[in-house]
């Protein structure tokens, strides 16, 4: 195989846990990818499926197999983050896709902007490999910062490429805040570094089931809540009282605390203050939550989500 000497190395971490069903493409995404010059580093995280069987049937010299007792995705990527040589790192997870171009768009767009992260759009597919729908994060810098104080998909995590010297500034992927513990890890440093997001759907995130985003959605949304929520604590003295209380109703929306995203955002909207009388604001919370409900439902504050028809 044979590189171009202008091309950066990219060291790309795939963390498996027995993802036998979606694994090959997955692997096969990365090894076609238009930029040759990677690293790949699979981090076998004691799967006992045929994971192992499946990564080892690959005579590619770019693989790097890392094997591992099972101690969780947390645990596995920041065994790759550790193991990485280049000083650009992308990762993706085992059920998902990349477009063939992603590495070699990204790494350009990070170079040529002097970003410390990039992520891009994505598609969302079903289990069957079918697009449903497409998500458009914000691109540009102020958004990001903006819209990462209450969402934490805002940077979607295995869409993004970032420099290595960023975990070794600010640490890596605390298992604490597991199942968001990248979204923890982008809030230390989304105030100082310099992060955007390419406009091109270059990542097919994969609903499945099985996953650990599906399957126990209460505990991403508490730990999502809980992360936040201290986010915005340490940025109280730089808020007025009123935008205190509106991004926390924005952080209990998009974490499906509906009865506290409706006491928030009525104490934000009446002058900063709580209304008058317990019972009228316990009722009018209440009542809030109702048209909340289906607004959560739908996604309907969301205008950056569209549904494949």
């Amino acid at each position: 195989m044979t590189i171009k000497n202008n091309q950066h190395l990219v060291s790309v971490v795939l963390p498996v846990f027995n993802g036998e069903k979606y694994l090959r493409f997955a692997i096969e995404s990365i090894l076609n990818q238009t930029h040759i010059n990677i690293e790949f580093l699979i981090i076998n995280d004691g799967s006992s499926d045929e994971s192992l069987m499946i990564i080892r049937s690959y005579n590619d010299e770019r693989i790097k197999i890392l094997n591992q007792i099972h101690m969780g995705h947390v645990s596995a990527y920041n065994t790759g983050f550790k193991n990485a040589s280049s000083d650009f790192i992308t990762m993706m997870d085992q059920d998902d896709i990349c477009a063939k171009d992603k590495i070699k768009k990204q790494l350009k767009y990070l170079i040529q902007n002097d970003l410390s992260l990039v992520g891009s759009w994505f598609n969302i597919l079903d289990k069957e490999g079918a697009l449903i729908a497409q998500r458009k994060p914000p691109v540009f810098q102020d958004r990001i910062r903006l819209e990462l104080k209450y969402k934490n998909d805002t940077v979607f995590n295995p869409t993004t490429m970032i420099r290595k010297e960023i975990f070794l500034k600010y640490g890596y992927f605390d298992s604490a805040y597991d199942p968001s513990s990248d979204y923890e890890f982008y809030l230390r440093f989304y105030e100082q570094e310099k992060i955007a997001n390419i406009a091109e759907y270059l990542y097919s995130w994969r609903i499945n089931p099985k996953s650990i985003s599906h399957s126990n959605t209460k505990r991403v949304y508490a730990k999502t809540y809980l992360i936040s929520m201290q986010n915005l604590k340490k940025e109280k003295k730089n808020l007025t009282n009123g935008e205190f209380f509106y991004f926390s109703g924005l952080i209990a929306y998009y974490n499906n605390f509906l009865i506290k995203a409706a006491k928030n955002l009525i104490i934000a909207q009446f002058n900063r203050k709580r209304p008058r009388g317990i019972l009228l604001y316990i009722l009018k919370s209440t009542v809030l939550a109702i048209p909340l409900k289906i607004a959560r439902k739908f996604d309907l504050f969301n205008r950056c989500y569209r549904v494949v028809k």
